[in-house]
């Protein structure tokens, strides 16, 4: 009878399934993460053979050229995962391409053509897509953050596929939730460039989230500024792929970390949080709220130019310039005086509704007044200027053209003011108050058209003043 031996073999998974097949059935045990066949008669087993091919009893020897292999099959893989992750980079910034001012920018009249024959079902429909979009920012900065944090260059070349997989799977969520966002802009704000009836451009009021005015804000914010950190995120993103393709061989991953590309993104990304922030609130603002968005600003500026025509008054020596000047100022501090008190200083403190019966042409007349009134005080200051220098250089026609003009800034909010505006202010706060605003707007018209008169009967005499 033969000798009978045991001898313990290891193997490989792969072998592990060529020995099953074999005549002779070994019982494979698993000891340690390895599987190990026991044999009973020596002569049936197998010559042990390891997967580099070398047998178990061959002294093995790691060469260089092994080490090589690994490094070169390494560095394939991350090349193939940069060069992934640059077309893929580039195709968003393709898609999400922003529109700046004035490329396919819509005239707010545009929209309300679209909305003004909507039933009540419908209005309901478009005004829950907007608070879709109020749902959706806060997930936008969300996945900013986190694509951001998956965007490390040494994660790269340590775990490509793990690191591949993650960043397209951001990428996906990222592009679904823009993908949304389009849809709703693009679903309550449709375009159109068919003329409009005077009507139609007047006939929004009863559309409450859906005014033009407000969608109009909305199409602008998500263009150019929502769309603008979506590709400027995007481009960070295939700029720093870019740099790691390029990365000298000896450069050390975790270096790179901190390169100046890598900090760029984590900048644009925190910038993009704070504009996702402005947007938010945008939404939740009143239609007073929006029509005064800008009015700090504008305040500043006719603070600025009144300052200038004061010094008119102490220091020019043109008699006649300095009257004129002079006359001016009442007209000036009356129109901060107004607006001041229709902002959150005054009654804006008090807790206005979010829409107002107002359309959108009648919320852009109040909005814009200021600007109007704005300009036109910077062109009285120009006209005094001028009129400094003698030689017939400003007339009696121009101060009095610009004295029209300014009171034609104002009519349209003092007529506005006390038909939509101070109705709405809460009962809480008390019928008198209501009154209180009624009157002080009644007194500020008679100063403010006084304080125009006696400036253009000056004006009048400015072409025969002695200079």
């Amino acid at each position: 009878m033969a000798t009978r031996l045991r001898v313990e073999y290891r193997t490989t998974s792969y072998q592990m399934g060529k020995l099953c097949n074999d005549s002779v059935h070994g019982r494979p045990e698993k000891t340690g993460g390895e599987v190990r066949f026991r044999y009973k008669n020596l002569d049936a087993a197998p010559a042990p053979v390891q997967e580099s091919g070398h047998a178990l009893n061959e002294p093995h020897k790691y060469s260089a050229v092994d080490h090589s292999d690994q490094l070169e099959y390494q560095e394939k893989m991350k090349q193939n995962f940069v060069d992934h992750m640059l077309a893929e980079f580039d195709r968003l910034l393709i898609k999400y391409e922003p529109l700046f001012i004035g490329e396919g920018a819509d005239d707010h009249y545009a929209f309300e053509r679209a909305f003004s024959a909507l039933s009540v079902d419908q209005v309901r429909k478009k005004e829950g897509l907007v608070g879709q979009m109020r749902g959706f920012l806060p997930i936008l900065d969300q996945q900013f953050k986190a694509l951001s944090g998956l965007l490390i260059p040494s994660d790269v070349w340590k775990r490509p596929e793990r690191t591949r997989k993650v960043i397209l799977q951001a990428q996906s969520e990222l592009e679904h939730t823009i993908d949304q966002m389009r849809f709703i802009v693009t679903a309550v704000c449709p375009p159109t460039s068919e003329p409009l009836s005077a009507r139609e451009q007047t006939d929004d009021q009863h559309l409450k989230g859906l005014k033009s005015y407000r969608l109009h804000r909305l199409k602008y914010k998500f263009d150019n500024e929502v769309l603008f950190f979506v590709n400027l995120i995007f481009n960070r993103g295939l700029e720093l792929f870019r740099q790691i393709k390029s990365a000298p061989a000896h450069v050390k991953p975790d270096k790179f970390n901190r390169c100046s590309c890598r900090v760029d993104l984590t900048d644009d990304v925190r910038r993009a949080s704070t504009m996702i922030e402005s947007t938010i609130r945008f939404l939740e603002l009143s239609e007073l709220d929006l029509a005064q968005d800008h009015w700090n600003s504008e305040l500043l500026g006719i603070d600025e130019k009144m300052m200038g025509i004061m010094a008119k008054v102490r220091e020019s020596a043109n008699e006649p310039v300095k009257q004129i000047a002079q006359r001016s100022i009442p007209i000036i501090k009356l129109i901060k005086i107004f607006y001041y008190k229709l902002s959150k200083r005054g009654i804006n403190s008090k807790g206005f509704p979010r829409y107002t019966n107002m359309n959108s042409e009648q919320i852009k007349s109040v909005a814009e007044s200021i600007n109007a009134a704005h300009k036109d005080i910077a062109e009285l200051l120009l006209l005094l200027r001028r009129a400094d220098t003698g030689f017939g250089a400003a007339t009696s026609h121009e101060f009095l053209h610009l004295a029209n003009t300014l009171k034609s800034r104002l009519e349209p909010p003092l007529f506005l003011v006390p038909l939509y505006l101070i109705p709405l202010i809460p009962v809480t706060n008390g019928l008198e108050l209501r009154k209180y605003y009624i009157t002080w707007v009644d007194t500020w018209s008679t100063q403010f058209y006084l304080a125009i008169h006696n400036f253009k009967r000056l004006a009048k005499k400015f072409d025969r003043a002695h200079f």
